[in-house]
């Protein structure tokens, strides 16, 4: 079975294991066969996995029991690249992690006096907010001031807070006993964005820190990037594409290729597999459109709020522009509102009551149920649809919500002949997440997941045979 050649390579600087108490420390760095970690829009932390190839029997001496800390410091920068980048600063050339080890798993004897395992790793910070709990009201503050009081008292990181979305109206909200993630997550789901409609936000960590924002943003923001000209060796320019970081294209490289792989660039796919969606799922989910009931106690009255994908596509943000490139066909948006049923009590026109205002001098703070719920339904499960997975070498300096270009050559099509790439499924992705490998040798390589919510070019079933015209 041919192996994939990955061309860069990453130099590790130190890998130290101690001690929950940190009283002693443990260098592993020539133990290490493979490590990998991962950074997602979907979650609040980093996770990671390392596996151990232990010639000593350190898991018994040490001991390792799955409560340690693991410190990993490597080069910024490719081995291959290293030349080329600035030295005004040698530490700008290192990138260190930090990592809780919460499991260890797959013990097993590889040969005689020797034992390979695999350390599961996760964010300090993770576990931090899980020893944390906190009880306090927000009255009259924007969810953004709340996620920034939250950062700073009570998960109190190294890393920075990064980004902080702008929503559109004040909020009240009491949190009892909540752990410091879980309030920030039950706030990106129930705030309404000031400049896009619904409700699409995550707190979420990167290598850079954390960052509360919404997919639409990360992709206006991606829409409205410069790309990078960098030069080559024959003083020519990559070719580049308005609005996108990189353009990916399918590469099939093997190891019997070796000696023909110097070219190999950080833009060539190794692998990739289509995530299709689940139309059932869908039909089901309220994707295609959704109805919510609420009654206000107050004004002792019911009010209906309908969604329907087809009406309010277009006033999303898309990683293409064009508003009928559907990933679907338009028929199969044509589904009754009732799919999904919600019923729901609000607050949306108390305070207007004058009854309520005769018997309180309170200002009782709306839901916004009604602005954010039916366009979440649907949001929520498009970005879990149409996903792309590619295998691409590493580049530390890509990051989620990163737009990227993708070209893939049909099923029956060459690599290189652009009649026959895929028309439908080529275009503008967004980087919903990226695991970094660093596996022996110290080849470095990445596993993207892309997401798209449209066809590249409108759907057209004029099947014809070749030489048909």
């Amino acid at each position: 079975m041919p192996f994939t050649i990955y061309k860069y390579q990453i130099e590790f600087l130190k890998c130290e294991l101690s001690t929950l108490n940190h009283d002693e420390k443990l260098d592993i760095r020539n133990m290490i066969v493979n490590f990998s970690y991962t950074e997602s829009f979907f979650t609040n932390y980093i996770r990671g996995e390392a596996v151990i190839v232990d010639l000593e029997d350190i898991y018994e001496k040490f001991p390792i029991i799955g409560e340690e800390f693991l410190e990993i410091t490597f080069n910024k920068y490719n081995k291959q690249d290293k030349e080329d980048e600035p030295k005004d600063n040698e530490e700008e050339d290192e990138i260190t992690f930090k990592f809780r080890v919460y499991q260890v798993s797959d013990i097993k004897s590889v040969k005689e006096r020797s034992t390979s395992y695999k350390l599961h790793l996760i964010s300090p910070d993770y576990i931090n907010n899980l020893k944390r709990k906190f009880s306090k009201s927000y009255v009259d503050e924007k969810a953004e001031d709340i996620v920034q009081d939250i950062f700073t008292n009570y998960i109190k990181s190294e890393l920075e807070l990064k980004e902080l979305t702008t929503t559109k109206y004040n909020i009240q909200h009491n949190f009892s006993w909540s752990p410091p993630y879980s309030a920030i997550n039950t706030l990106a789901n129930r705030v309404v964005l000031d400049e896009f409609v619904g409700c699409d936000i995550r707190f979420f960590q990167t290598t850079k820190g954390y960052f509360f924002k919404s997919l639409q943003e990360l992709i206006k923001k991606g829409n409205e990037t410069k790309p990078e000209k960098e030069a080559t060796n024959n003083d020519d320019s990559k070719e580049t594409i308005e609005g996108v970081k990189e353009i990916f294209r399918w590469q099939n490289v093997l190891i019997s290729d070796v000696y023909s792989t110097h070219n190999l660039t950080e833009e060539n796919i190794i692998k990739y597999q289509f995530l299709k969606k689940d139309n059932l799922t869908n039909m089901t989910s309220g994707i295609y459109a959704n109805k919510i009931i609420t009654y206000d106690f107050y004004q002792g009255k019911y009010n209906t709020q309908t969604f329907k994908l087809a009406d309010e596509f277009k006033d999303f943000q898309h990683t293409k522009d064009e508003e009928e490139q559907w990933f679907t066909q338009k028929e199969d948006l044509d589904v009754d509102d009732n799919a999904v049923l919600s019923y729901l009590f609000t607050r949306y026109k108390q305070n207007e009551n004058d009854a309520f205002k005769k018997y309180s001098d309170e200002i009782i703070y709306p839901t916004y149920i009604e602005e954010y719920l039916p366009q979440n339904i649907a949001q929520n499960q498009m970005w879990s649809n149409n996903l792309l997975v590619i295998n691409v070498n590493g580049k530390i300096t890509r990051t989620v919500g990163d737009l990227v270009y993708v070209f893939l050559p049909r099923l029956s099509g060459t690599v290189g002949d652009e009649e026959n790439e895929r028309k439908y499924y080529a275009g503008r992705y967004i980087i919903l997440e990226i695991q970094h490998t660093i596996d022996v040798g110290n080849a470095y390589s990445h596993r993207l997941l892309l997401h798209k919510e449209s066809y590249n070019v409108e759907l057209n079933y004029e099947y014809k045979e070749e030489g048909e015209h």
